[in-house]
Order: C-alpha cells, then structure tokens, then sequence
C-alpha cells in the first residue's frame, strides 16, 4: 500500500489481511523537476495565454469533485477579478459528460483550459509551471498529483480527504478551518 488511507480502506473490507500489508514508498517521475522563471514563463504563455494558472490533474468525473472545484474558482474569480486560468488535465470519463456539456456553458469558460491528452513530459512542465494544483479527489488511495507538485515545488490546494493529508506531509492541525 501506498497510504493509511488505502490501508484502513482494504482492511475494514478485508480484515484478514492486516497483516499481510506493506507500504510502499510512492514517488513522482523524474520528469517532474522545479521550473526556473524563464520556463514558468515559457509554459503560462503555451497553454495560458501567459497568466497563472491552477492545475487539476485528474478525469473529468464527478467523482473527482469537479462541480464544486467550478464553484469555488468562480467565486475566486467573482472576489478577486482575477486574470488568473483553470487548466484541468485529463480526460472525461462516461460519468463525467454532464459536466463537459456544463463547461459550454459556464461563465468562466474562457479561463478554463482542458486537455484530454497529453504525455508525462508535457504533464510534468504543465505541472511546473502551476501558481499551485489543485486536487479535489476525496477517495483515491495516492494522491499523485500532490507529489509532482512537490517536486515541482509548487503549492498544492488538496481536499482533506483521502491520501491527500498524508501526500502532502499535512498534519491534522494545519489544515484549513472553513465555516
């Protein structure tokens, strides 16, 4: 296993098999290395019209919590008047079709930038160039996207669920308190 999360996941289904788990160090390619300016330059202006730029890697699924990330960033845009980008990366899944469908009508459609397909190394500079990524999947085991921002060394905004405390090295008493 790659988490406590997973691990708590598999054993309350298989209690049987607690002590037959080990952990694994998980860890990003090396294709994800820290971005000087020049090169964070260079990737806003290919796939930003050269503004900053939140990351969501991720399939297009509500699993994924897409609508509320929508939300939260048209509030973000609403507050702040910002120029800043969404980009999501990654491509929709069968489930996930009403939200595509719902992007072609979104307010801030022109600051949402989707690819579908893209290769590590494109990932890895899309990710190096982030202003921070944004993981909003609650229930997966490893939170990937976390450690490429880390070695990116850029920010990670994570949902308080999953392995994503764990990923991202955030303790209980660190996390945000929302109202």
């Amino acid at each position: 296993m790659f988490s406590a999360f997973v691990k708590e996941q598999l054993t309350n289904r298989f209690p049987r098999l607690n002590d037959r788990i080990e952990f694994l160090t998980p860890g990003a390619s090396e294709a994800y290395v820290a971005l000087n300016w020049e090169e964070r330059e260079e990737v806003k202006r290919e796939f930003a019209d050269g503004m900053e730029y939140f990351l969501a890697v991720g399939s297009i699924d509500p699993s994924n919590n897409i609508i509320p990330l929508l939300k939260a960033f048209s509030m973000l845009k609403k507050r702040l008047r910002s120029s800043i980008k969404l980009v999501l990366a990654g491509r929709a899944t069968a489930e996930g079709e009403d939200i595509v469908q719902a992007l072609q009508t979104y307010k801030f459609r022109q600051d949402v930038i989707w690819i579908q397909d893209t290769d590590e190394a494109t990932l890895a500079r899309l990710t190096g160039g982030a202003y921070a990524i944004v993981h909003t999947a609650g229930a997966d085991g490893l939170a990937v996207p976390v450690l490429a921002g880390q070695k990116c060394q850029v920010p990670a905004v994570a949902l308080y669920a999953g392995a994503s405390p764990k990923q991202g090295g955030m303790r209980p008493s660190t996390r945000l308190q929302t109202t």
